[in-house]
């Protein structure tokens, strides 16, 4: 690289090289390039040659830190940046190399507060360095590996404000935001709220935003919590200062701020949020102890044999990859009653409930053969009842039980059902529908629940300050729910046995078509944006703008109850592609929907709904309806039928129809194969079904398949026609410009 002496210098003073390191000016340069060109190990012996003639200079001593921190020797970078930091206590790339040390570390909350600290000076100095940036990145890497999503958002929602008009920046909002993985509350567009203009705190108000204004988010928190301290009735000092606390990681402090933001007078649905965002940032209050317990084995043989026989033990597979030492012999679920003979249809009264897990080890080399059995604790008495009876003489006396950790107990736990062989896919999904409308309908109102000071969902609905929470528990489930991929689960029916009345419609409100819009130009040129694709025409594309900038408006949440009625086709069109960007599984399966009873909906719309609406529905019949319709349709979209094709095979695949598989592959290879993206595809299916291996090579034969429990779809777990498929949270990092 070439510098010029008008550049801003890298030491992160603020002031262009002429001025500030001129002497250093052509060695900044060498080490810039041998940085760039990946040579880590000569740049740093280079920079500890210079500081013999140069010392105690910050540019080397920053450099020269990040380097040992790359190349692995944490404490020596430690000691190099505390020589810096001692030198120079407000400069941003000293303060940027912090921030990355302790994100080296672990330390997400340490590096959050480095990084802004490097952010507010960098912007009084008005010039942030690129290791700035590179922190603000990594903060944004670290906090979706940890699962601190909301911190994600914020950063990277910081970073678009930085660079609004660059590719990279928009595409990475774009990924987060229609993550699959992300839950749809840290997808919330959080921003400032602003009191009315005869509100008397508002000179204090304005005060306590600049530093908002100008990137300095830890200023800001400090600012709001003095005010919210002294106007403790301004909501929208609460409200302020929940955002920032939420996006620079202090959970317990944001939660207090949402929920005392929800006790003011503010509209239910703004409370029930507050609420929900709270119960999403701490940890559960509703959790259950998972033990175990060991039992020698006096007798293996005899014990395999009882198991087997056994009408509440089922086998199943052994995974050697979750051991750390020797896998078990055999593994076994402990079922609640026996699974149904071949005579009896499956419902959700005669399909078993899965209560606890059974390891057989047999003698190791400083071990007798044992068994270990794993429950949650209300399960824990029952399922080792039922493997001492199951066991009988083959096992001796249980050793003293052991409490391995807690899990969350959500009205949603303890869903996984053992169906009996012949069970179709039809009869696994009418039985889960069930077993969930119990569990959430039924049982749960009437559970006690620490959430609540320990009193039920009824009580909590029939209690003025409970209720509120009571709202944000509701809203939260929806959300799971969403994320789960239930599309069609009846909340109205819910909200009836609390004595709840349901949320009413919601309607887009109204905008300024001058009013500039950062969020709502965020999503304008999103991959995926069917609507703005084929709408050439300017009016149509500014009501698309119109729309989206009402949309960001909203909360997320109040999407799945928009008013339909009064949109017209470009209107819905707008709420879908919205909608599909944030990954709001309810809101797209009830637009696709909608869609599709209108007439004159745009083809460029009806395509991507045919495609997608199969993968949304838990029923599969319900899925190959839509691809009948897609058929039947044959919309313009020439990328449709294979997207079809896609569909049917992967729902066959789940039904187990495996002439109907082989017929769509078939199809796909000889009518598609040549598409863009078409072999990948296939190939990929192929693995995942087990009938090619991953070098491209035929599987050989299975042999006979293990008893497999049918569980509820695995959360988050959704595949889209053109994708890639899911991969798990922290697998990829977002990638952003340095």
């Amino acid at each position: 690289m070439t510098l010029s002496l008008y550049d801003m210098c890298p030491c992160g003073s603020g002031k262009k090289i002429k001025f500030c390191c001129r002497d250093l000016a052509e060695e900044i340069e060498k080490i810039e390039r041998m940085i760039a060109t990946g040579q880590p190990h000569a740049c740093l012996e280079h920079i500890e040659r210079l500081e013999k003639k140069y010392p105690d200079r910050v540019y080397l001593q920053t450099r020269k830190a990040e380097l040992l921190r790359q190349l692995g020797d944490p404490e020596a970078a430690r000691s190099t940046l505390q020589q810096a930091l001692q030198r120079d206590t407000e400069n941003p790339a000293v303060l940027a190399e912090a921030a990355l040390a302790a994100l080296q570390k672990g330390d997400l909350s340490s590096g959050i507060a480095w990084l802004h600290r490097g952010i507010a000076t960098g912007v009084t100095k008005k010039a942030i360095p690129a290791g700035v940036m590179e922190a603000l990145q990594a903060v944004c890497d670290a906090a979706i590996d940890v699962g601190e999503f909301f911190v994600a958002h914020g950063h990277l929602a910081l970073i678009f404000r930085f660079m609004p008009d660059h590719e990279g920046v928009r595409h990475a909002l774009s990924s987060f935001r229609s993550s699959p993985f992300v839950p749809l509350l840290a997808k919330e567009p959080l921003r400032p709220e602003f009191p009315a203009d005869d509100h008397p705190q508002k000179g204090r108000f304005f005060e306590a935003i600049r530093p908002f204004a100008q990137h300095d988010w830890i200023g800001a928190e400090q600012s709001f919590a003095k005010l919210s301290h002294d106007a403790p009735s301004c909501w929208q000092a609460w409200h302020n200062l929940a955002v920032l606390r939420t996006w620079l990681g202090d959970n317990v402090g944001a939660a207090e701020a949402w929920r005392r933001e929800a006790a003011l007078d503010v509209p239910p649905a703004q409370a029930a949020l507050a609420e929900a965002i709270a119960l999403e940032l701490l940890p559960p209050d509703e959790v259950t102890d998972i033990r175990q317990v060991e039992i020698p084995v006096t007798d293996q043989a005899a014990l395999l044999e009882a198991l087997r026989a056994a009408g509440r033990i089922s086998e199943r597979p052994v995974a050697p990859q979750e051991w750390e030492g020797p896998p078990p012999r055999a593994a076994y679920h402990v079922l609640d009653k026996p699974v149904p003979s071949a005579d009896v249809t499956p419902t959700a009264e005669n399909v078993p409930a899965v209560i606890g897990l059974a390891f057989f080890f047999g003698k190791e080399t400083d071990r007798e053969p044992r068994l270990e059995l794993q429950a949650r604790g209300g399960n824990f008495e029952a399922a080792k009842a039922a493997i001492v009876e199951a066991g009988g003489a083959a096992l001796g006396a249980a050793l003293e039980a052991q409490a391995l950790g807690q899990v969350y107990d959500d009205p949603l736990a303890q869903l996984e059902r053992r169906f009996p062989d012949h069970a179709t896919v039809d009869q696994i999904f009418e039985v889960y529908c069930a077993v969930r409308r119990r569990a959430l309908v039924d049982e749960w109102p009437a559970r006690p629940s620490p959430v609540f000071g320990g009193k039920t969902p009824q009580e909590a609905a029939a209690d003025g300050e409970l209720r509120r929470r009571l709202l944000g528990y509701l809203l939260r489930l929806e959300c799971r729910l969403d994320q789960k991929q239930v599309a069609a689960f009846d909340f109205g029916e819910l909200y009836q046995r609390l004595g709840l009345q349901a949320w009413p419609p919601v309607t887009l409100p109204p905008v300024d078509e001058d009013e500039p819009d950062a969020e709502a130009e965020s999503l304008q040129d999103e991959k995926g944006d069917a609507a703005a694709a084929g709408q050439a025409a300017d009016e149509t594309a500014r009501k698309h703008i119109r729309a989206l900038r009402g949309l960001s408006r909203l909360n997320l949440t109040d999407l799945a109850r928009l008013d339909l009625a009064p949109l017209d086709n470009d209107g819905l069109t707008s709420v879908y592609t919205y909608a599909s960007a944030h990954h709001a599984v309810r809101t797209i399966y009830r637009i696709g929907c909608e869609v599709l009873r209108r007439e004159g909906v745009s083809e460029y719309l009806v395509a991507p709904v045919l495609a997608t609406l199969p993968y949304l529905c838990e029923d599969t019949r319900r899925g190959l309806e839509f691809i009948a319709e897609g058929r039947k349709r044959g919309a313009a979209d020439t990328a449709l039928p294979v997207e079809l094709d896609f569909a049917e095979m992967q729902i066959h695949y789940q039904r187990s129809d495996g002439e109907d598989v082989m017929r769509l592959v078939d199809q796909i290879g000889t009518r598609h194969i040549k598409k863009p993206g078409v072999r990948d595809r296939l190939l990929s299916f192929l693995i995942q079904a087990g009938m090619v291996r991953p070098t491209g090579e035929p599987a050989e034969p299975a042999g006979e398949a293990a008893p497999v429990v049918a569980a509820p779809p695995e959360e988050g777990k959704i595949w889209v026609p053109g994708g890639e498929g899911p991969s798990a949270p922290g697998g990829g990092k977002i990638w952003v410009p340095e």
